[in-house]
């Protein structure tokens, strides 16, 4: 194959999402005046609007970083990351030096959730952690059809987690409990995994034609069974 030949076919593959992404910021919803809420679906409470706008706006001054809770009806067949990504982008979020805007969106027909992250906040939450806050703070009000909770506290763990990257106190209407793991929740993994691998390592070598072989390393992941993604 040719040097030519190559350059573009690598080409073609880099601007197959760049096409992908301007077809779907087309069909995007436009982002609302006041920016931090966009509740197209109709999910959230005045009340929760009227919290993450205030808060909206308090961490922007402070730090140029902005978090946007957006729901939508559907996704038009769209995977929801690509939905998310084009959305951020489409809307700006966050400053432009720092890449450091968060989107929450919820697609109620799908039900499927998502927290895309710039870049310059993927340091403080990294796609394992955004998984453990759906989990933790949302999937129980989600599986219930409680949006409203759902969308407030995972905004919250966001929030929580910006203000301790950038060494601000957080507000007290904000905190909420980490979700990191605890040492004690290291220990008792720690524990439980000794456990299974003599349970394993004991039954390899009973008469079953092996040398004590059979130890299967176990990695133990939170999941969530609603959508997330």
């Amino acid at each position: 194959m040719s040097i030519l030949k190559y350059n573009r076919i690598i080409t073609f593959l880099i601007l197959i999402p760049l096409f992908a992404l301007s077809a779907l910021a087309a069909v995007l919803p436009r982002p609302t005046d006041e920016f931090y809420t966009a509740d197209y679906a109709d999910l959230m409470s005045s009340e929760t609007e009227s919290f993450i706008i205030r808060h909206g706006k308090q961490l922007n001054e402070k730090t140029g970083a902005q978090i946007v809770v957006a729901t939508v009806e559907t996704l038009d067949g769209n995977d929801i990351r690509d939905y998310g990504i084009a959305l951020a982008r489409e809307w700006k979020i966050g400053d432009s030096q720092k890449n450091n805007g968060v989107l929450i969106l919820f697609a109620i027909a799908e039900r499927k959730i998502t927290i895309e992250v710039g870049y310059g906040l993927e340091g403080a939450i990294n796609d394992a952690k955004a998984g453990r806050m759906i989990d933790n703070r949302a999937m129980e009000y989600l599986k219930n059809d409680d949006f409203d909770t759902a969308l407030l506290n995972l905004y919250k763990a966001v929030l929580q987690e910006v203000y301790n990257e950038y060494g601000l106190e957080v507000p007290e209407d904000v905190a909420v409990e980490t979700d990191d793991f605890s040492i004690a929740s290291v220990i008792i993994f720690i524990i439980l995994f000794v456990i299974i691998c003599g349970i394993i390592f004991g039954r390899g070598g009973r008469g079953n034609g092996t040398r004590g072989g059979g130890f299967w390393p176990f990695i133990f992941l939170p999941t969530g069974g609603y959508g997330r993604s």
